[in-house]
């Protein structure tokens, strides 16, 4: 399964709009992405953790402002389910933090993968609609 995470943030990150500079990943908590998704991550840019301890959230938030107001995305996993052993669905989120486009959302997607001997594809990635 952490290897469909993986493809799934890979693939959710290529869709938002505004493009991210940079990434933030859930430390500690339940949607986090996991160490497949931390990697997809790095591979698109610097990423740093952010901590659900809103004291902690607050000093990683001035820590990235130091670096540069660039364009930050907090990734985050809303549920990851197995059809069988070749199947997934991972639902992903995300906002922005800090910079211009602080607390804008990036929105809700659930993605569809297969599994075969190359490895986790993406065969859909929709849109979630908000409740």
């Amino acid at each position: 399964m952490d290897g469909a995470v993986g493809a799934a943030v890979a693939s959710y990150v290529k869709q938002v709009k505004p493009k991210p500079e940079r990434f933030l990943v859930s430390a500690g908590t339940d949607s986090a992405v996991g160490d497949a998704g931390l990697v997809a991550l790095q591979d698109k840019g610097p990423t740093y953790l952010f901590p659900g301890d809103p004291a902690l959230q607050v000093q990683v938030r001035a820590q990235l402002h130091e670096k540069g107001d660039y364009t930050t995305l907090l990734v985050v996993r809303h549920g990851a389910t197995t059809g069988d052993k070749k199947s997934a669905t991972v639902r992903l989120a995300g906002h922005y933090v800090g910079g211009e486009e602080n607390g804008k959302v990036a929105g809700a997607r659930s993605v569809t993968l297969s599994c075969d001997s190359a490895g986790w594809h993406v065969t859909t990635s929709n849109a979630e609609q908000s409740a």
